[in-house]
């Protein structure tokens, strides 16, 4: 309990003051370790059609750096011309895990305020096995590095479901490959990713349901009809296997 109003704006005023030097430091380690890795980065002209989920596959860089080093918050604002940098390979794991470490520091000093039973539930929204399979079908394609996913057999038409609660950050078909594409966000940095879709019943900013119809399964940019599916947790394709429902 508090003693008294005094004893109580002294303890703010610390932890305050506390987290802010926190914040600082965090923040000047954030910005000398980007600092270092776009020294040893190279220049992307932005085409049209181009995501940030995109451009960070076919360079095989991390989303999460991508987005560090060129400070952007938000992947669906690239525009045609833009230039980004893409990190090199030499001595950019140091950096990346400092810039990381230096924004979990950020986050875990920030002031917060009492949770709301709303808030919680989206905190364990993307925990192991509690996603719902994305469609009926048998796993043709485990996941690997290369595949960065798992590949759903099943037939044209049939539903393709929101695995979890979150925004469609993503419907289209630009990005080669991938054919009807649709990318959700979810809580905890997480994004699932829906590929050769026939038919695309999100739009970007909507929010969905876990199990709700997003999409009818189709083959676009593929031979043979099938959902490809991926789970990436801060930008790095993760097994779906771990996290669908069994």
């Amino acid at each position: 309990m508090w003693q008294n109003s005094s004893t109580q704006k002294s303890v703010v005023s610390t932890t305050i003051s506390n987290a802010v030097s926190s914040i600082n430091q965090a923040t000047k380690t954030t910005q000398e370790s980007v600092e270092k890795v776009k020294k040893a980065a190279t220049y992307y002209k932005v085409k049209a059609g181009d995501t940030l989920y995109s451009i960070a596959k076919r360079s095989n860089t991390d989303l999460a750096t991508l987005k560090s080093i060129n400070r952007l918050s938000d992947a669906s604002k690239l525009s045609v011309g833009q230039q980004l940098l893409l990190p090199s390979k030499a001595d950019v794991t140091n950096q990346v895990e400092k810039v990381a470490s230096a924004e979990k520091v950020q986050t875990q000093v920030t002031p917060t305020t009492k949770h709301t039973t709303q808030e919680k539930a989206k905190e364990t929204v993307a925990t192991s096995g509690s996603w719902a399979w994305p469609t009926k079908g048998k796993v043709i394609r485990s996941f690997s590095a290369s595949s960065r996913g798992i590949d759903i057999s099943g037939k044209e038409g049939q539903p393709v479901y929101a695995t979890a609660n979150g925004t469609v950050s993503y419907a289209g078909n630009g990005l080669r490959g991938y054919g009807n594409l649709i990318l959700i966000v979810h809580a905890n940095k997480y994004i699932s990713a829906y590929a050769h879709n026939q038919k695309l019943l999100v739009k970007k900013g909507q929010q969905v349901k876990k199990g709700e119809q997003i999409a009818t399964l189709g083959k676009t940019d593929t031979d043979t009809p099938k959902l490809h599916f991926e789970i990436r947790r801060d930008g790095t394709p993760v097994n779906p296997l771990n996290y669908l429902s069994h």
